[in-house]
C-alpha cells in the first residue's frame, strides 16, 4: 500500500488523470498517435462511421454529444453560409454588403413594350406644337412676317404688338384693354411672355412657370376678344391654356425634351416652381 501509494505521489502534477470514457483529461483532441496507434493510423471513429457521427447536433455546452471524439466546440467549422458576404468570421474589409442584383436580360430577349410609351409622345408632339405657335406669334409680332402682320406693323419698324388687337375690343372689359393698348409696358410683356412660354415649350424646361404664365396671357386674350362670334362663351384660347395646364401636370418635357436634367438642377431643386 505504501509502494503505491509513493508512486501515486511521484507522479508529475500535469499528468492526466484517468477518464472513464477512455480519454484523457487536458489531452488535446487528436494528434497523430495520441490513440495509442501508429502516427499513420486513423484512430477508431475517424472513418466513414466517424464522420457521420461529427455531422450530429452539438449539445447546449458547445461539445459533442456523449460518446463523440472529444473535438471541442471552438475547432469546429464555422455553420454553412449560403452567402459569403455575410460570413461574420471574414474581416471586416473582406466582406460585403448584401445588395440585391437585378436580374439579366437573357440574350436573345426582348424588352417589354411600354404601355405609356405612346402617350407620352404624343404629349410630347402637342407640347411642340404649342411651342411652335407662341414662338411664331412673336417672330410674326417682331419682324412682320406677313400672318397675319405686315411688315410696315412689325415691332421692329416702330409698330406696337398690341395697339391693333386691344384698341378694337368691344366686351365688357372694352376700357381696360383700350388704356392697355399701344403702351410700352403692354407691348414688353407680351413679347417676352410669347418668346420666353415659346422657349420653355419647345425645350421641354420650366413647364410649370410656363403654363402659368402662357394660360394668364391666353385668358387675357379671350377676354379682349369678347363677346365670341362661333360659340357661346368659348374659343380656342380656353382651349389652349387647358392645353398648358395638362402639358404641365403630365411632365411633357420629360420626353424628347430636356425636362429630366432641368429637373435635376441645382436651382430647380432649390425653386420646386420653376420645375
Amino acid at each position: 500500500m505504501a509502494t503505491q501509494r509513493e508512486a501515486w505521489q511521484a507522479e508529475p502534477a500535469h499528468a492526466p488523470a484517468h477518464d472513464p470514457s477512455g480519454r484523457a483529461r487536458g489531452a488535446a483532441p487528436y494528434a497523430p498517435g495520441a490513440f495509442g496507434g501508429a502516427p499513420d493510423e486513423e484512430p477508431a471513429g475517424h472513418g466513414a462511421a466517424g464522420a457521420r457521427r461529427l455531422d450530429l447536433p452539438r449539445s447546449a455546452g458547445g461539445a459533442l454529444a456523449t460518446g463523440m471524439v472529444g473535438v471541442p466546440a471552438a475547432q469546429m467549422l464555422p455553420p454553412y453560409l449560403p452567402y459569403p458576404g455575410t460570413d461574420p468570421t471574414r474581416p471586416a474589409a473582406v466582406r460585403s454588403p448584401e445588395v440585391p442584383r437585378r436580374p439579366r436580360r437573357r440574350a436573345g430577349t426582348r424588352r417589354k413594350p411600354d404601355p405609356l410609351l405612346a402617350a407620352r409622345v404624343t404629349w410630347a408632339a402637342l407640347r411642340v406644337v404649342m411651342g411652335l405657335i407662341f414662338l411664331w406669334v412673336f417672330a410674326d409680332r417682331l419682324a412682320g412676317l406677313g400672318l397675319p402682320v405686315a411688315s410696315s406693323h412689325a415691332w421692329l419698324n416702330g409698330g406696337s404688338p398690341t395697339r391693333g388687337y386691344l384698341a378694337t375690343a368691344e366686351g365688357p372689359f372694352a376700357g381696360l384693354f383700350h388704356a392697355m393698348a399701344g403702351r410700352p409696358y403692354a407691348d414688353w410683356l407680351f413679347m417676352i411672355g410669347t418668346a420666353g412660354v415659346g422657349i420653355a415649350l419647345l425645350l421641354g424646361i420650366a413647364m410649370r412657370l410656363a403654363a402659368a404664365c402662357g394660360a394668364a396671357l391666353l385668358v387675357l386674350i379671350y377676354l379682349a376678344g369678347l363677346p365670341v362670334e362661333a360659340h357661346p362663351f368659348l374659343d380656342h384660347h380656353i382651349v389652349y391654356a387647358l392645353v398648358l395646364i395638362a402639358l404641365a401636370l403630365s411632365h411633357a418635357g420629360d420626353t424628347l425634351g430636356l425636362g429630366g436634367w432641368w429637373a435635376r438642377t441645382r436651382l430647380v431643386r432649390a425653386l420646386p416652381v420653376l420645375r
